[in-house]
Protein backbone atom coordinates (compact mmCIF):
# COMPACT_ATOMS: atom_id res chain seq x y z
CA UNK A 1 0.00 0.00 0.00
CA UNK A 2 2.45 2.05 0.80
CA UNK A 3 4.76 1.72 -2.12
CA UNK A 4 1.50 2.37 -4.19
CA UNK A 5 1.42 5.85 -2.73
CA UNK A 6 4.98 6.04 -2.75
CA UNK A 7 4.87 5.92 -7.04
CA UNK A 8 1.52 7.71 -7.42
CA UNK A 9 3.27 10.87 -5.89
CA UNK A 10 6.38 9.99 -8.13
CA UNK A 11 3.83 9.74 -11.44
CA UNK A 12 2.04 12.91 -10.12
CA UNK A 13 5.06 14.98 -9.78
CA UNK A 14 5.57 13.70 -13.78
CA UNK A 15 2.35 14.59 -14.25
CA UNK A 16 0.55 11.43 -14.82
CA UNK A 17 -2.06 9.46 -12.52
CA UNK A 18 -5.22 10.16 -10.47
CA UNK A 19 -5.43 14.36 -10.55
CA UNK A 20 -6.64 15.82 -7.07
CA UNK A 21 -10.02 15.07 -6.81
CA UNK A 22 -12.76 16.12 -4.00
CA UNK A 23 -15.92 13.68 -4.02
CA UNK A 24 -17.26 14.92 -0.48
CA UNK A 25 -18.56 12.61 2.15
CA UNK A 26 -21.35 10.25 0.93
CA UNK A 27 -22.04 8.60 3.98
CA UNK A 28 -24.82 9.56 4.84
CA UNK A 29 -26.68 9.29 1.29
CA UNK A 30 -25.31 5.74 0.60
CA UNK A 31 -26.76 4.84 3.95
CA UNK A 32 -30.29 5.89 3.10
CA UNK A 33 -29.98 3.28 0.28
CA UNK A 34 -29.35 0.16 2.63
CA UNK A 35 -33.17 0.49 3.11
CA UNK A 36 -34.60 -1.56 0.51
CA UNK A 37 -37.18 0.09 -1.35
CA UNK A 38 -35.25 3.71 -0.30
CA UNK A 39 -35.08 6.50 -2.96
CA UNK A 40 -32.95 9.59 -2.96
CA UNK A 41 -34.22 12.99 -3.27
CA UNK A 42 -32.64 15.58 -6.19
CA UNK A 43 -30.08 16.99 -3.53
CA UNK A 44 -28.99 13.49 -2.42
CA UNK A 45 -28.51 12.36 -6.62
CA UNK A 46 -26.99 16.34 -6.69
CA UNK A 47 -24.26 14.97 -4.62
CA UNK A 48 -23.56 12.18 -6.41
CA UNK A 49 -22.26 13.66 -9.42
CA UNK A 50 -18.72 14.40 -8.26
CA UNK A 51 -18.42 10.92 -7.27
CA UNK A 52 -19.58 9.69 -10.98
CA UNK A 53 -17.64 12.65 -12.56
CA UNK A 54 -14.34 11.86 -10.56
CA UNK A 55 -15.12 8.25 -11.54
CA UNK A 56 -15.03 8.59 -15.12
CA UNK A 57 -11.44 10.87 -14.76
CA UNK A 58 -10.01 8.45 -12.02
CA UNK A 59 -10.48 5.66 -14.73
CA UNK A 60 -8.95 7.62 -17.61
CA UNK A 61 -6.24 8.90 -15.50
CA UNK A 62 -5.26 5.16 -14.82
CA UNK A 63 -5.38 4.37 -18.07
CA UNK A 64 -1.47 4.42 -20.66
CA UNK A 65 1.44 2.52 -21.35
CA UNK A 66 3.37 4.82 -19.78
CA UNK A 67 2.16 4.09 -15.81
CA UNK A 68 3.55 1.23 -13.57
CA UNK A 69 1.05 -2.11 -13.67
CA UNK A 70 0.60 -1.67 -10.04
CA UNK A 71 -0.90 2.11 -10.76
CA UNK A 72 -2.65 0.69 -13.66
CA UNK A 73 -4.44 -1.91 -11.70
CA UNK A 74 -5.82 0.65 -9.72
CA UNK A 75 -8.00 1.31 -12.47
CA UNK A 76 -9.63 -2.61 -13.28
CA UNK A 77 -12.12 -2.18 -10.57
CA UNK A 78 -13.53 1.15 -11.65
CA UNK A 79 -16.81 1.57 -13.64
CA UNK A 80 -17.61 5.04 -15.30
CA UNK A 81 -21.22 5.57 -15.77
CA UNK A 82 -21.23 8.67 -18.25
CA UNK A 83 -24.41 8.32 -19.00
CA UNK A 84 -25.98 9.00 -15.46
CA UNK A 85 -23.59 11.31 -14.74
CA UNK A 86 -24.83 13.16 -17.79
CA UNK A 87 -28.52 12.84 -17.16
CA UNK A 88 -27.62 13.91 -13.40
CA UNK A 89 -26.41 17.49 -14.78
CA UNK A 90 -29.00 18.12 -17.07
CA UNK A 91 -31.95 17.30 -15.07
CA UNK A 92 -31.14 18.67 -11.31
CA UNK A 93 -30.41 22.48 -11.16
CA UNK A 94 -27.69 24.18 -8.23
CA UNK A 95 -30.20 23.22 -5.58
CA UNK A 96 -30.85 19.52 -6.85
CA UNK A 97 -34.50 20.78 -7.64
CA UNK A 98 -35.37 18.97 -11.52
CA UNK A 99 -35.48 21.33 -13.92
CA UNK A 100 -38.11 21.83 -16.41
CA UNK A 101 -36.30 20.43 -19.23
CA UNK A 102 -36.00 16.99 -17.75
CA UNK A 103 -38.59 16.10 -19.44
CA UNK A 104 -41.45 16.94 -22.05
CA UNK A 105 -44.09 15.80 -19.87
CA UNK A 106 -43.02 17.71 -16.67
CA UNK A 107 -42.20 20.65 -18.80
CA UNK A 108 -45.96 20.61 -19.87
CA UNK A 109 -47.27 20.13 -16.18
CA UNK A 110 -45.22 22.79 -14.94
CA UNK A 111 -46.28 25.56 -17.94
CA UNK A 112 -50.41 24.44 -16.78
CA UNK A 113 -49.55 24.71 -13.58
CA UNK A 114 -48.35 28.22 -14.30
CA UNK A 115 -51.23 29.20 -16.31
CA UNK A 116 -53.54 27.47 -14.07
CA UNK A 117 -51.92 30.03 -10.80
CA UNK A 118 -51.97 33.02 -13.24
CA UNK A 119 -55.36 32.21 -13.89
CA UNK A 120 -57.11 31.99 -10.58
CA UNK A 121 -55.09 34.76 -9.06
CA UNK A 122 -56.72 37.50 -11.60
CA UNK A 123 -60.23 36.19 -11.02
CA UNK A 124 -59.57 36.79 -7.36
CA UNK A 125 -57.91 39.88 -8.00
CA UNK A 126 -61.35 41.21 -9.92
CA UNK A 127 -63.05 39.63 -7.10
CA UNK A 128 -61.33 41.64 -4.56
CA UNK A 129 -61.31 44.83 -6.84
CA UNK A 130 -65.26 44.92 -6.71
CA UNK A 131 -64.62 44.97 -2.46
CA UNK A 132 -65.00 48.29 -0.28
CA UNK A 133 -61.62 49.27 0.51
CA UNK A 134 -60.52 50.65 3.95
CA UNK A 135 -57.72 49.74 6.19
CA UNK A 136 -57.56 46.01 5.63
CA UNK A 137 -58.79 45.13 1.88
CA UNK A 138 -59.13 41.84 0.32
CA UNK A 139 -56.22 40.22 -0.74
CA UNK A 140 -55.32 37.70 -2.86
CA UNK A 141 -52.98 35.10 -0.98
CA UNK A 142 -52.54 31.04 -0.75
CA UNK A 143 -54.01 28.81 2.09
CA UNK A 144 -53.03 24.87 2.14
CA UNK A 145 -52.36 24.91 -1.44
CA UNK A 146 -55.27 27.09 -2.45
CA UNK A 147 -56.17 30.37 -3.43
CA UNK A 148 -58.63 32.42 -1.67
CA UNK A 149 -59.75 35.98 -0.54
CA UNK A 150 -58.05 37.65 3.09
CA UNK A 151 -61.22 39.01 3.83
CA UNK A 152 -62.29 41.88 6.45
CA UNK A 153 -64.74 39.78 8.79
CA UNK A 154 -67.08 43.09 8.08
CA UNK A 155 -67.13 41.79 4.13
CA UNK A 156 -67.62 38.42 4.66
CA UNK A 157 -71.29 38.49 3.16
CA UNK A 158 -69.84 39.46 0.10
CA UNK A 159 -67.96 36.67 -0.58
CA UNK A 160 -70.17 33.73 -1.14
CA UNK A 161 -67.71 30.37 -0.52
CA UNK A 162 -65.64 28.09 1.94
CA UNK A 163 -64.06 29.24 5.26
CA UNK A 164 -60.57 27.88 5.14
CA UNK A 165 -58.84 29.75 7.51
CA UNK A 166 -58.94 33.01 10.23
CA UNK A 167 -56.66 35.41 11.17
CA UNK A 168 -55.60 35.01 14.71
CA UNK A 169 -57.75 38.13 15.95
CA UNK A 170 -60.12 37.01 13.81
CA UNK A 171 -60.80 40.17 12.19
CA UNK A 172 -59.99 38.27 8.68
CA UNK A 173 -61.37 35.44 7.17
CA UNK A 174 -59.83 33.53 4.35
CA UNK A 175 -62.36 32.59 2.07
CA UNK A 176 -62.50 30.71 -1.23
CA UNK A 177 -64.93 32.17 -3.19
CA UNK A 178 -67.57 29.60 -4.87
CA UNK A 179 -66.18 30.37 -8.50
CA UNK A 180 -62.72 29.32 -7.49
CA UNK A 181 -63.23 25.96 -6.31
CA UNK A 182 -63.10 23.87 -9.44
CA UNK A 183 -59.96 26.09 -10.50
CA UNK A 184 -58.14 25.07 -7.01
CA UNK A 185 -58.97 21.48 -7.58
CA UNK A 186 -57.16 21.54 -10.49
CA UNK A 187 -54.46 23.40 -9.29
CA UNK A 188 -54.11 21.08 -6.59
CA UNK A 189 -54.16 18.18 -8.97
CA UNK A 190 -51.67 19.42 -11.11
CA UNK A 191 -49.51 20.01 -8.46
CA UNK A 192 -49.72 16.00 -7.41
CA UNK A 193 -49.77 16.81 -3.56
CA UNK A 194 -51.27 13.40 -1.31
CA UNK A 195 -50.44 15.17 2.12
CA UNK A 196 -52.42 18.23 3.22
CA UNK A 197 -52.86 19.74 6.50
CA UNK A 198 -56.69 18.57 7.83
CA UNK A 199 -58.75 21.70 8.66
CA UNK A 200 -62.27 22.52 9.60
CA UNK A 201 -63.91 23.34 6.57
CA UNK A 202 -67.19 26.04 6.71
CA UNK A 203 -69.72 26.97 3.78
CA UNK A 204 -69.79 30.23 4.11
CA UNK A 205 -72.76 32.86 2.18
CA UNK A 206 -74.88 35.45 2.96
CA UNK A 207 -78.48 35.20 4.96
CA UNK A 208 -80.36 35.96 2.21
CA UNK A 209 -79.02 33.27 -0.30
CA UNK A 210 -79.91 30.63 2.55
CA UNK A 211 -83.25 29.73 0.36
CA UNK A 212 -81.43 29.72 -2.95
CA UNK A 213 -81.45 26.32 -4.78
CA UNK A 214 -78.29 26.91 -6.60
CA UNK A 215 -76.67 27.63 -3.14
CA UNK A 216 -77.86 24.65 -1.57
CA UNK A 217 -77.21 21.98 -4.15
CA UNK A 218 -73.61 23.33 -4.11
CA UNK A 219 -73.54 22.85 -0.63
CA UNK A 220 -74.54 19.33 -0.73
CA UNK A 221 -72.09 18.71 -3.41
CA UNK A 222 -69.52 19.99 -1.02
CA UNK A 223 -70.68 18.28 1.84
CA UNK A 224 -70.64 14.56 -0.12
CA UNK A 225 -67.32 15.36 -1.37
CA UNK A 226 -65.68 15.84 1.50
CA UNK A 227 -67.27 12.74 3.06
CA UNK A 228 -65.05 10.43 0.21
CA UNK A 229 -62.18 12.44 1.29
CA UNK A 230 -59.37 10.44 2.54
CA UNK A 231 -58.79 10.47 6.48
Amino acid sequence: MLSQVETLRGCHEKGMGLPALEIGDLRIVLARLKTPGSVLTGPDLLELVPLLAGTRIAKKSLEGEDLPPEILALGTPLTPFPQLEHALESALDAEGVVKDGASPELRRLRRAKETARDRIRERLERQAAKLPTGDSPALVTLRDGRYVLSVPVEHKARVPGLLLDRSGSGATLFVEPLEAVEENNALVQLFGETDSIQVDTYFVYPEELKTVARVQVFRDFVVSKAQRWPS
